[in-house]
């Protein structure tokens, strides 16, 4: 790892000391991974199950409550014919 920048080091400090809960790491996290790459549900759930050890039916109740207020969206793929679920601009 390579050193950090002192604007750098006083974001992360910053960030650190805004003491978010759980429930918000979660929510990011998911707008994290869909931001990444589109994903299936099961693809999603797979990652939180390794990431934070959360059931999949928890982490589809986060991907619908991100859902309604627009962060992430779920497409049906053209390609493949399956829903894939993304990140919003308005998410990231």
């Amino acid at each position: 790892m390579g050193k950090m920048s002192e604007t750098e080091r006083l974001r992360e400090l910053a960030w650190r000391k805004s003491r978010r809960g759980l429930r918000w790491n979660l929510l990011r996290d998911i707008v994290a991974i869909c931001s990444l790459k589109w994903m299936t549900i099961s693809e999603a759930q797979d990652v939180m199950m390794v990431i934070h050890g959360i059931t999949r039916r928890k982490t589809l109740s986060l991907m619908h409550e991100l859902e309604r207020p627009g962060y992430v969206i779920q497409e049906k793929d053209g390609k493949d014919l399956l829903y894939k679920w993304g990140s919003t601009p308005k998410g990231v």
